[in-house]
């Protein structure tokens, strides 16, 4: 969404809810990686060891750029739909 030229920024509530957040300055160095350099985000800050991935992410995440992660399939979500908390 964008407001007067500002990027608004909210985190998802559940549903149909969303919080909107405070406008702020922020820098590359806080924005998470897009799904091509995840892995390689992952490897060099938190140096992950295990990756649990969903259906949609095990068709575009390659196991070869980064062997020394473990992949775990994620078991699939029945009534997804209803997936969410208070």
């Amino acid at each position: 969404m964008h407001q007067n030229g500002f990027a608004i920024v909210q985190l998802h509530a559940g549903g149909n809810s969303y919080i909107d957040l405070p406008k702020t300055d922020f820098t590359k160095e806080q924005v998470s990686p897009t799904r091509d350099s995840r892995l390689r985000w992952m490897q060099s800050v938190i140096h992950c060891t295990h990756y649990i991935c969903g259906a949609g992410e095990q068709a575009y995440l390659n196991p070869a750029d980064a062997p020394e992660i473990t992949f775990v399939p994620r078991d699939p979500i029945d009534r997804s739909d209803e997936a969410y908390t208070d």
